[in-house]
């Protein structure tokens, strides 16, 4: 079958670019011929250039990326190699190209990441499969909060969620709110997990000379989860390294890498002695390699790294940070499986019908 993803595969975010390319290595890996549909937002690839002289910047984002430039161009280059493996050809910003890149398809997957954040994609229906006349599904589609729904996340799903063939999302708590337009959702795992911890190891870039760390990585800043993590590394005796994929923040005192791509990031994770992260997938990462993990939730939207933590049979403690993911993938186990015959079968139907 042919197969195209529509997903988050342009920005510099590991947890974007590391998912879309587990997805499609699954399809793969059952007989599919997978392609990443190469569309990118022009509002995003405003916000993700470095480039200063981008038409459309404010003079304030003008100033910075002049600043940070040339030390941000190295670590680019890093994501910019990775995406070209997980596609080829140029990335388009109109989004009426798509209907006709679907007319070359068996069936359209939209999924996964925040494909359904309007704070990200803004009132379009494009990540809702919208001129697409082959089958589609939606595997693991996350709304990025699962508290409650916008005005546009309600218009979108009443519009385009029932010419789905099949829906699933990352968040258990998103089935509750989009219950309301159909009846047959289901919580799958992020495509991470699909991948084995062996096949992880494939993608990894070695880092010799790089041991006795915390790996820090915070989307969002917070003194408490910083702290917690430099208590971590003091009590071990080790050093704590950050990572950033947008290098906006730097913390005094900790060495920051400014070279990390999606492959460093894996290396990084799988030889930390602990990851001190609110990231979605730091904490996922974190379980493939059985991690201790230091953790205070995202303010913004909790429910995405509670909600995983959950699928592992872990309670979250608003009093205690520190998490032992040694066996994480052995609880997660039965939901990666039920995963995959869930994608395996709402598949199977299209060939079918």
């Amino acid at each position: 079958m042919t197969i195209g993803i529509l997903t988050f595969q342009f920005p510099y975010n590991y947890g974007a670019l590391l998912q879309c390319c587990a997805l499609k290595r699954y399809l793969s890996s059952q007989g599919h011929e997978a392609s990443v549909i190469p569309y990118y937002p022009a509002q995003q690839k405003k916000w993700y250039t470095i480039n200063p002289f981008s038409k459309g910047l404010s003079v304030p984002s003008r100033v910075y990326k002049t600043v940070t430039f040339f030390y941000k161009c190295r670590q680019i280059s890093k994501f910019e190699k990775f995406k070209s493996t997980l596609f080829s050809g140029r990335e388009f910003t109109d989004e009426s190209e798509l209907p006709h890149r679907y007319r070359e398809l068996d069936a359209l997957i939209v999924g996964s990441d925040q494909v359904w954040n309007d704070k990200i994609t803004g009132s379009s229906g494009v990540y809702y499969g919208a001129g697409a006349q082959c089958p589609k599904v939606a595997y693991a589609a996350s709304l990025g909060s699962s508290s409650e729904l916008s005005a546009i996340q309600k218009r979108n799903a009443q519009i385009y969620l029932p010419s789905f063939s099949s829906v699933s999302v990352r968040e258990a708590g998103s089935i509750s709110l989009l219950g309301r337009y159909r009846d047959d959702i289901r919580a799958v795992c992020d495509p991470v997990f699909f991948l084995s911890r062996s096949q992880w190891d494939e993608y990894r870039a070695f880092s010799p000379g790089l041991s006795g760390y915390v790996l820090l990585y915070m989307l969002e800043d917070n003194p408490a989860l910083l702290e917690d993590g430099i208590r971590y590394a003091k009590r071990y005796g080790l050093k704590i390294v950050e990572v950033s994929p947008v290098l906006r923040k730097k913390h005094s005192g900790i060495q920051l890498l400014t070279s990390a791509g999606p492959r460093e990031f894996i290396e990084l994770v799988r030889n930390a002695e602990a990851v001190c992260s609110n990231s979605f997938h730091a904490l996922a990462f974190s379980m493939i390699y059985g991690k201790t993990f230091i953790h205070i939730p995202n303010s913004n939207s909790p429910e995405r790294t509670l909600s995983l933590l959950a699928s592992a049979g872990i309670t979250y403690d608003s009093n205690h940070s520190f998490y032992d993911l040694t066996n994480a993938m052995e609880s997660l186990a039965p939901f990666i499986e039920d995963s995959k015959v869930f994608l395996n079968e709402s598949l199977a139907g299209i060939t079918c019908a």
